[in-house]
């Protein structure tokens, strides 16, 4: 599903951005790092019931990183990818650069208070806790680090101990309950760069460097090295990449014309096969587009 986020990432490279963009979208990345790491570890953990990314409304906006079903408790996890040494101090934390972060359970507090009203409501028979998770490994905390809504880096396999799921029938239900309750607004808040797509540079783009490589991928050969950061690449995973960007700043199904345009020259017999099974394809006005 296309947002601010991926749109951003498929334009980097090929339209001028604002610094701005650019430094919103390193905010959004780094923090979706730390999330993708708290995934893992609940990946890790059998039959664990979790909603990610609950956004609900009511006159004012709630997001919730992680909902965690168990059986006697719902936890509310907020996920934070902070690096570097920290102090701990009248409820702020303070960088070694100065940097203050003021509050940061503040936000955690005020969530929890919203969902325990909706679990309520509900008549769902759990309590609430509420933890702030950092995740990165460089990440170390000192002063009163005695607040146990901190779990750091050395704790995570605390997680572990948290989560009880004894009751897998009643705590699938009550997540698929909150999941209705869902009511996406982030994207309200986020001004989308305009642009013409005609003008959009196109071309198979390196997904480590995020620049553009220029030389003809026609041969056959499965691995591509870019010639800016030397990163050795997938052909196959490249062109797809590079195809879902193509939908993506477009905003509507492309055609193979597009398509080998986009991908440097790729013959479309080899885009077809690439394609199988990842794009769908129907006629729009006697030609072939292919979307997903």
């Amino acid at each position: 599903m296309m947002n601010y986020y991926t749109l951003i990432e498929s334009l980097i490279g090929r339209i001028e951005l604002s610094n701005q963009e650019i430094q919103k979208y390193e905010n959004y990345k780094k923090g979706r790092e730390g999330e993708d790491k708290f995934i893992s570890i609940l990946k890790s953990i059998n039959h664990v019931e979790y909603i990610y990314n609950l956004q609900l409304k009511n006159n004012q906006y709630y997001q919730y990183d992680f909902i965690v079903i168990t059986d006697k408790v719902i936890y509310q996890f907020e996920i934070k990818n902070y690096y570097g040494a920290y102090e701990f101090k009248d409820g702020n934390l303070i960088g070694q650069n100065g940097f203050i972060i003021k509050y940061p359970s503040a936000q955690l507090e005020r969530n929890e208070y919203y969902l325990e009203h909706i679990i309520t409501k509900l008549n769902i028979q759990r309590i609430v806790k509420s933890y702030l998770v950092f995740t990165n490994d460089k990440f170390t905390l000192s002063g009163d680090t005695n607040d146990d809504i901190f779990i750091l880096p050395t704790q995570i396999k605390k997680i572990n101990q948290l989560i009880q799921n004894n009751d897998p029938q009643n705590n699938y239900l009550i997540k698929t309950t909150l999941q209705t309750l869902h009511d996406p607004f982030e994207d309200e808040f986020n001004q989308y760069p305009i642009y013409k797509f005609e003008n959009v540079k196109p071309g198979i783009r390196c997904t480590y460097c995020m620049n553009i490589i220029e030389r003809s991928l026609e041969n056959k050969q499965k691995m591509i090295t870019c010639h800016n950061c030397y990163t050795t690449l997938s052909r196959k995973e490249l062109i797809l990449k590079t195809l879902e960007e193509l939908l993506c700043i477009k905003g509507a199904p492309f055609t193979m014309r597009e398509a080998r345009k986009w991908c440097n020259g790729v013959h479309r017999n080899t885009l077809l096969y690439i394609m199988k099974g990842h794009f769908k394809v129907k006629l729009k006005n006697k030609t072939k587009v292919y979307y997903k």
